[in-house]
């Protein structure tokens, strides 16, 4: 999903991260940073992997309580504003 969101092929258990370890820009913070309202909305925990390639940036897919930490960081600088999906046991 890494790839689907930022357009850099990476390994397979990071999230937003490229093949080196480091952060890549997403479409969705590109998005944000033009001006443009975002959301991400999945039919799985919104900390999963796959939704979560589009806002975290962590070694690996399964720390999806730092995925959370970093939602929420995301959310207090006004991004995404919507999100849909579950895990809300990782915001409690």
């Amino acid at each position: 999903a890494t790839a689907l969101a930022s357009g850099v092929k990476t390994k397979n258990q990071t999230v937003g991260l490229d093949a080196d370890g480091r952060s890549v820009e997403t479409i969705l913070e590109a998005a944000h940073a033009a001006g443009y309202r975002t959301g991400l909305v999945t039919t799985t925990r919104i900390t999963h992997a796959t939704p979560a390639c589009f806002v975290a940036h962590v070694n690996e897919r399964d720390d999806e309580d730092p995925i959370a930490g970093q939602i929420i960081d995301c959310a207090r600088k006004g991004y995404p504003q919507v999100l849909i999906g579950g895990g809300l046991r990782y915001f409690k």
